[in-house]
C-alpha cells in the first residue's frame, strides 16, 4: 500500500450540516466510518471494483489508477481544540487541505452559477 500513497488521487465527500447528524464527536466519527465501509462494500459487490475500506478512507484501484475516498465534516476539523489532552484526535494537514479545496470548489461553482460567463472566460 505504501507504493500507492504518492499516486493516490484524493476524492472528497463533504457532509453538509444538518440537525440529523450526531452531536457527539465520537458518534460522528463512527457514522463517517460506517459510510466508508458501506461505500467500499457497495463498490466491491455491485460494481466489482477492487478497493480497500478502512475506518478513515477507502482506497479504490481501477484501470491502473488509485483513488482515496475520504469523508470530511466541518466539525471533524475542530476536534483537536475541543477534546482534552488525554484523547486528542489529530486532524491531518492533508484533511485540512482537502477541506479548503472543497470550499474553494464550492465558491468557484457559486461564481459560475451567478455569472455564467465566468466558466468560459476562466478556462
Amino acid at each position: 500500500m505504501e507504493q500507492w500513497n504518492t499516486l493516490l488521487n484524493n476524492l472528497l465527500f463533504s457532509l453538509k450540516g444538518s440537525g440529523n447528524w450526531p452531536m457527539d464527536d465520537l458518534a460522528m466519527e463512527k457514522t463517517k466510518s460506517a459510510f466508508l465501509m458501506k461505500i467500499g462494500e457497495s463498490l466491491q459487490e455491485k460494481w466489482e471494483i477492487s478497493c480497500t475500506a478502512t475506518e478513515d478512507d477507502v482506497d479504490v484501484f481501477m484501470s491502473g489508477y488509485a483513488f482515496r475516498l475520504k469523508i470530511l465534516h466541518e466539525r471533524g476539523l475542530g476536534l483537536v481544540q475541543r477534546q482534552g489532552n488525554a484523547h486528542v484526535k489529530h486532524v491531518l494537514s492533508s484533511d485540512k487541505k482537502l477541506f479548503v479545496r472543497g470550499q474553494h470548489s464550492s465558491m468557484i461553482n457559486g461564481l459560475r452559477g451567478r455569472y455564467p460567463i465566468y466558466g468560459p472566460v476562466a478556462r
